[in-house]
């Protein structure tokens, strides 16, 4: 599918395909680099985990904990919740960037958006 854009360019939307299943099994590459992620993640517990507002860390002091689901005893992190003043800070964030987002043209929207699934199917 080619999209017009403003530059009088094309620009072509890659084929859509599903990620392709993996098994886990004994034995396996994926299975070896989950318990290695496991592991890695267990050694650096409990993480602190800021909330993210408008691009900037923000500890609230409003902490929750989560337990790793597999081992309940064990804490993963402890997490920042937000309170009405920062979700506030937040929206109001989101709606100055608004203008600027839906001014950007449609193909680096596009990429953007490939870019973040690329990375959430591989690195992260």
């Amino acid at each position: 599918m080619s999209v017009p854009t403003a530059n009088l360019a094309a620009f072509k939307l890659p084929a859509v395909a599903n990620e392709p299943m993996k098994s886990y099994a004994a034995g396996s590459v994926e299975r070896a680099g989950l318990e290695a992620a496991l592991k890695e993640l267990r050694a650096q517990a409990p993480l602190d985990i800021p909330c993210i507002v408008n691009g900037k860390e923000v500890r609230t002091g409003i902490v929750e904990k989560q337990v790793m689901p597999h081992e309940h005893k064990t804490v993963l992190c402890n997490y920042h919740n937000a309170d009405e003043a920062l979700v506030a800070q937040a929206i109001d964030g989101a709606l100055a960037a608004k203008q600027d987002w839906e001014n950007t043209p449609f193909n680096d929207r596009a990429a953007i958006f490939l870019k973040a699934a690329d990375l959430a199917s591989t690195k992260y």
